[in-house]
């Protein structure tokens, strides 16, 4: 949504998206809390991403937890996606990215 959120140094503390085509499942971290959810591609470069729900763990009030807040919200929202190169842009409708992501080297 126009921000840019360093990742912290420690790559276990980094906000993460997984899509596992086989089940269908999204999964992540969003810089305090773990993320689950559904989705499901309804066309060529549609995705709808549904039922996103989180671990509860207390986190520490401020940008991390504004961060996260901001990143579940706008997941349920997004209804179209962009690929290029290692980099994932989650968009809604035809607005600017929601978000944006880099593929990790596995």
């Amino acid at each position: 949504m126009g921000k840019k959120i360093e990742q912290p140094a420690d790559s276990a503390a980094a906000i993460v998206i997984r899509f596992d085509a086989a089940t269908g499942q999204v999964t992540g971290f969003a810089g305090c809390n773990h993320f689950f959810g559904s989705y499901q591609e309804t066309g060529p470069g549609r995705v709808r991403l549904e039922k996103i729900a989180s671990t509860m763990k207390a986190c520490t009030e401020g940008e991390t937890m504004d961060n996260e807040t901001t990143l579940l919200r706008l997941l349920e929202t997004v209804d179209n996606y962009a690929l290029n190169g290692r980099t994932l842009s989650l968009h809604r409708a035809r607005m600017a990215p929601l978000a944006r992501f880099e593929a990790l080297a596995e």
